[in-house]
């Protein structure tokens, strides 16, 4: 009995077989090409440094707003509950420092050219966090301002060389055959 799958041919549209390894419509390869060590470029490689590299930036910019906000929230030798300042700062904490966890994940998957979704997606989350510290910065020109103008240009670059060269990534089906 033939099986059709959900997916289907990225060149004409037709429904395929459950793992077919090309389109009985038009005769196009599902197998996804797998580049070769020697065809990598070192684009792909430099925006996973890039992307560790912000990352630890992120990671010293979330550690900076904590301690931010546990000088607001703690003003007066209590909790001082009213200090929106303070819960931004430990927001802004959060998110910099999440960023900063998934941009190291993605940094060492760009290497192994893996995960090309999660390795953008990642690039992104730094650059909004960036982005978000360099508008909402009430002392841009503290520490926070200036990794925040660091993390910028760094995460657009990952961002941009990573999306510039996909096609070295991995995708999930070759990578069932694959053995790296």
């Amino acid at each position: 009995m033939i099986q059709l799958s959900e997916e289907r041919c990225t060149k004409c549209g037709a429904r395929l077989l459950v793992n077919a390894d090309f389109c009985l419509n038009c005769g196009a390869s599902l197998k996804p090409r797998v580049v070769s060590r020697k065809e990598r470029t070192g684009f792909v490689t430099a925006a996973g440094v890039l992307m560790i590299f912000a990352s630890c930036l992120s990671a010293v910019n979330g550690i900076v707003a904590f301690i931010i906000s546990f000088v607001l929230l703690t003003y007066h030798g209590g909790f001082h509950l009213a200090d929106p300042a303070g819960y931004g700062a430990l927001r802004f904490g959060v998110l910099a420092i999440v960023s900063s966890g998934m941009g190291l994940t993605a940094g060492v998957l760009s290497f192994k050219r893996k995960q090309f979704g999660f390795v953008v997606s990642s690039a992104a989350l730094l650059l909004i966090t960036s982005v978000w510290q360099f508008f909402a910065d009430p002392f841009p020109g503290g520490l926070s301002g200036f990794l925040a103008r660091a993390i910028l240009p760094l995460s657009l670059l990952s961002l941009i060389l990573a999306s510039y060269k996909k096609r070295e990534f991995i995708s999930a089906r070759a990578h069932l055959n694959h053995k790296d």
